[in-house]
């Protein structure tokens, strides 16, 4: 019954949504997918799915673009987008995302797995997990995020059975499934010690053998393609190119606190209902907890530290929202992770040290904050906030505190998929209508995401801030949000702007708008992921080259 309400779930959130466009990172997975399907053995061969950073990272060190360097995903997305769009026909939308659901369920069996295990409410703390917004638009989308959850979670399920079991076959699998997170998601390779942690905690160090010859067999696969095909690990070429590409941003105190502010609003934001049942259940140290995260979140403001950008552009009535938002967040947090004299046991040392990893990877290691990258949160904390609340006395709030919180998690990924779906589809139907426009003409752009599929798909030409190719009569388009760099100022000097496009929207919610202060994907635009607002939704430039362009110098690279 319990997976089948689980299931139904899933499918509830993720079904409607199967036409959803092309939106954010999924462009440069499915570029990278393209590549595949042409040289199937060098998935991350040529210059796909560079950004204009990246060419400029390129250019300062005198390297020439390439993806093996820029891409720091491993390839399991790109090539499972490239079988399902050789099955398909194509890279469609309904096909692509049809192909994605089985993460989500995967992740949601594998949740409920283990909340059956660590925990007496297993429905509770999986509903609590899969109706989050964050996993919900996670699994409506083209990219790592999902896959690499059903594969963790799937990993750890399996070792758990396992380990108990005795099952070697069980934990060999797990740590082939920890294999396939991993190219997936470096990310991912956080799991490996919690795997080791539940065989020493179950006294079974002996049972991580066979996971480590399992993770071994798929990773060292691609390891071994690495060397045969580039003569060096992705992972270390990736890792060198984003040490450039995030220069200038190093992480220091300064960009803890920034993280930390997003990433935890973030969680107070989309689980307001079950951070404020925290509080009223009662207890001095809740409210103390929550007095103390609003007070320090407030200093932020006030102090503005130099590094935290936009500070100055918050108005009261912002900066209490996000204040209340960090505050709810810590509570629900500090909840998993506080000491609970009731229960000393090795599943809570598990249970902390998973959650306590969790938070530690995406608040100090990640370049910034955003509420997708609390997508890994989410299993241990539920698991952690649950179990807690079943062994305090007097007894937690029962079933209609539960389902209030479930209602407003539904409600709200509900309402965010559609305005996000909105967005999604407004950049499509841009692209359509600049071609329709300028049927005979050149059309360059200046823009990522979705926005960047559907320009491209249209006939296109990405622009570079280092590109001065534009002739006189082409149409240069760039989105306000979607537009993460500039033309170059000699391209900017020869054109003209002649439309300027307030792009309105049906919904008052926004997740990325610097207007409105949403930051959904990144705390560049907002501390928190969603905010109400009439603001436009977009705003679309649209230039026209009116005088003509130097001779180009000679590429020291050949393009691609």
């Amino acid at each position: 019954m319990a997976a089948a309400l689980v299931t139904a779930l899933v499918l509830a959130t993720t079904v409607p949504f199967l036409g959803k466009p092309v939106h954010i990172d999924d462009v440069y997975f499915i570029e990278v997918a393209r590549g595949i399907l042409e040289h199937p053995l060098q998935p991350l061969g040529g210059a796909a799915a560079l950004e204009d950073i990246d060419y400029r990272v390129f250019a300062s060190t005198g390297r020439c673009p390439s993806t093996f360097a820029s891409m720091s995903h491993p390839p399991f997305v790109p090539y499972w987008l490239a079988a399902s769009a050789w099955v398909a026909g194509g890279f469609s939308e309904w096909p692509l995302h049809l192909a994605f659901l089985p993460f989500a369920l995967g992740a949601g069996g594998a949740m409920l797995h283990l909340s059956r295990r660590f925990t007496d409410h297993a429905l509770a703390a999986t509903a609590l997990t899969v109706a989050s917004p964050m996993f919900v638009l996670a699994a409506q989308g083209l990219s790592t995020d999902m896959a690499a959850l059903a594969f963790s979670l799937g990993s750890l399920s399996l070792l758990v059975e396992g380990v108990d079991r005795d099952r070697s076959w069980l934990v060999w699998l797990a740590g082939a499934l920890s294999g396939l997170a991993a190219v997936t998601r470096y990310s991912t390779l956080a799991m490996l010690p919690l795997l080791g942690l539940y065989c020493l905690l179950q006294r079974k160090p002996g049972k991580a053998l066979p996971a480590a010859a399992g993770f071994l067999l798929v990773f060292g696969a691609w390891c071994a393609q690495n060397l045969a095909f580039h003569g060096q690990l992705h992972i270390v070429a990736s890792s060198r190119h984003y040490r450039e590409f995030f220069a200038g941003r190093a992480l220091d105190l300064t960009a803890v606190v920034r993280n930390g502010l997003a990433d935890l609003s973030a969680i107070g934001a989309t689980a307001f209902v079950a951070a404020a049942s925290l509080l009223l259940m009662g207890g001095r140290r809740r409210w103390l907890t929550f007095l103390a995260a609003a007070t320090a979140a407030a200093a932020v403001f006030l102090l503005r530290p130099r590094g935290i950008e936009r500070l100055d552009t918050y108005s009261g009535w912002e900066a209490a929202a996000v204040c209340a938002a960090f505050a709810l967040g810590v509570t629900v947090v500090a909840e998993g992770l506080g000491a609970d004299r009731s229960e000393v046991s090795r599943d809570r040392a598990f249970l902390l040290v998973w959650l306590g990893l969790a938070i530690a990877g995406t608040v100090l290691l990640l370049p910034f904050g955003t509420a997708r990258y609390m997508l890994p949160v989410l299993p241990p904390l539920w698991l952690s906030v649950v179990r807690r609340a079943e062994r305090r006395r007097p007894p937690a709030p029962g079933r209609w505190a539960l389902a209030t919180a479930l209602v407003q998690s539904v409600s709200l990924a509900l309402v965010l998929s559609l305005a996000d779906a909105e967005l999604a589809a407004r950049y499509r139907e841009v692209a359509l209508e600049l071609r329709n426009d300028h049927p005979a003409k050149t059309l360059w752009f200046v823009g990522e995401w979705g926005f960047r599929h559907y320009m491209g798909l249209v006939g296109g030409r990405y622009l570079s801030s280092a590109d001065p190719a534009p002739q006189p009569g082409d149409i240069i388009v760039r989105p306000w949000v979607a537009g993460m760099h500039e033309m170059a100022a000699s391209v900017r000097q020869r054109a003209v702007l002649i439309q300027d496009i307030p792009l309105a929207s049906r919904w008052p919610i926004r997740l990325m708008s610097f207007e409105a202060k949403a930051g959904y994907y990144s705390h560049h635009w907002g501390f928190l992921p969603w905010t109400v607002s009439r603001t436009p939704l977009e705003r679309i430039q649209i230039y026209e080259v009116r005088v003509p362009a130097p001779r180009p110098e000679n590429a020291a690279c050949a393009s691609s």
